[in-house]
């Protein structure tokens, strides 16, 4: 009798040992489940304008649609270590009336419009100006700083 009680016992102990092994595995479980990250939909981060910006799209006020900047005109930096520098972007209006240059480290682009006659054009906004000479050529304060054509 002594021996089946004691056997009871254990095996009472035992079960019990494992329901609390099961309900710290559930919590663990749960706690995980309730750690991962939600997820979210690529694609689905339209701003104001309607521009997908995980798409690289961007709003142009010059086209009045959206565009990405990595497929415009590209400039190359006439810096001394141009190698270092990064790239500039342009693009037209369609009537070429207004040009956009989207420089580095600015989250927009800069609005230049057109000044001179036809054959003499150029794009001007404060001290920039944007000039037609074997290509494109970008200027501050009469110091060229890009240059490049739209091929």
């Amino acid at each position: 009798m002594k021996s089946t009680a004691v056997l009871l016992l254990a095996v009472s102990w035992l079960a019990s040992c494992n329901n609390s092994q099961t309900q710290k595995n559930e919590k663990a479980t749960a706690d995980s489940a309730s750690a991962q990250p939600t997820s979210t939909v690529v694609g689905n981060d339209k701003d104001e304008h309607g521009c997908i910006g995980s798409a690289g799209y961007i709003w142009s006020p010059v086209r009045n649609d959206c565009i990405r900047v990595f497929e415009q005109i590209k400039l190359q930096s006439i810096a001394e270590n141009s190698a270092d520098s990064a790239a500039a972007f342009l693009l037209f209006s369609t009537d070429r009336k207004q040009a956009e240059l989207f420089l580095p480290g600015r989250p927009e682009g800069l609005v230049l419009t057109e000044t001179g006659e036809k054959g003499n054009q150029h794009w001007t906004k404060d001290s920039l100006e944007i000039i037609l000479w074997k290509g494109y050529v970008v200027r501050m304060n009469d110091k060229p700083i890009y240059h490049g054509d739209d091929k």
